[in-house]
Formats: structure tokens, sequence, C-alpha cells
């Protein structure tokens, strides 16, 4: 993610570009499909903690690398964080927390899942994710959130109780 992508007063995020670290090396290039380039926009609990984030470390510049400019989260050798070094550091900060085993992976299995229980509409989260179809929400982060079920048959259990309540 670069500054320019990131508008904190309109609270939306640009989703343009992607690099991915492949046999040590950084690669840039587009998102998978056409409909992965996106504007997402941003709740507003993660506008404050973005900006605390802008402050104590700002964009990255005068990198070797033009391309690494305006990175939002970089590593202390002025470029993207690499998987090798970033793991290490997670898997300490889960143990810490006392959740052991928690993979990165997973936040955005939550985040979908959250968006999900929040909004209960599958199209909406997947366009949000920058998936075509909402088959990869039925598979995949859904089964994440699987306590929904659960709420639904609660809510059902509310309803029937109070339409049966003297007076309803």
């Amino acid at each position: 993610m670069k500054r320019d992508d990131i508008q904190l007063e309109g609270r939306t995020l640009r989703v343009d570009e992607k690099v991915v670290e492949l046999r040590g090396r950084f690669e840039w290039g587009r998102p998978k499909t056409r409909d992965s380039t996106r504007t997402v926009h941003l709740p507003e609990v993660a506008v404050k903690p973005l900006a605390e984030h802008l402050l104590r470390f700002p964009p990255l510049r005068g990198a070797d690398d033009p391309r690494w400019e305006g990175l939002l989260f970089y590593g202390e050798r002025k470029g993207p964080v690499r998987r090798h070094v970033f793991r290490p550091v997670w898997d300490r900060a889960c143990r810490a927390a006392g959740l052991e085993g928690v993979r990165p992976q997973w936040l955005r299995h939550t985040g979908a899942s959250l968006a999900y229980a929040a909004s209960k509409d599958m199209k909406a989260v997947a366009t949000r994710l920058g998936h075509t179809s909402t088959r990869m929400m039925d598979t995949v982060y859904v089964e994440v959130y699987s306590e929904v079920s659960r709420q639904v048959a609660d809510a059902i259990d509310v309803l029937v109780r109070e339409s049966t309540r003297p007076g309803s």
C-alpha cells in the first residue's frame, strides 16, 4: 500500500497494484482480475490508527528502488517487509497475546467474515475483497464465521417468543 492509495478524509483505499515475493525477489503487478482493481471504504475505526501510523512512520522516501517510494509499511532496509522477517515477529506477537498458531492470512478471512456478519451481503463483501463471484465467500470466508448459523437460529427463537407472548 502506498500513501497515494489511501484517503483518510474520504475513508477510502484504492487497490490497483500488488507486490508479491517470489524466490526472494519482489514482483509488482496488477491485481488478478479487472474486478480486483477497486476502491474500498474504510471503517471509521481504522482511520485513527492509520493516521497515527503515518505520523510515526512517514511513507518511505529516498528508497534505493523508486518502486518503493511512498510505501506505508516497509522494512528497516527501506523496502517491502520480507516474509521471513515478518513471520517470526508475527508469531511472537501472537504468543504474547495468547493466540499461538494464528496465521497472518486469517486476518483477511476474519475481515471478510466480520464484513459478512455486519452486512449479510455476500456480493458486497466479495466485491470488497476483489472477487468476481460469491463462490469464495461460500467456501472459505463464511465458513470461518459459522457462528452466524447459531445467531440466525437464536434470532428466530426471539421472534417466536415475542410473537407468542400474551398481549402480542
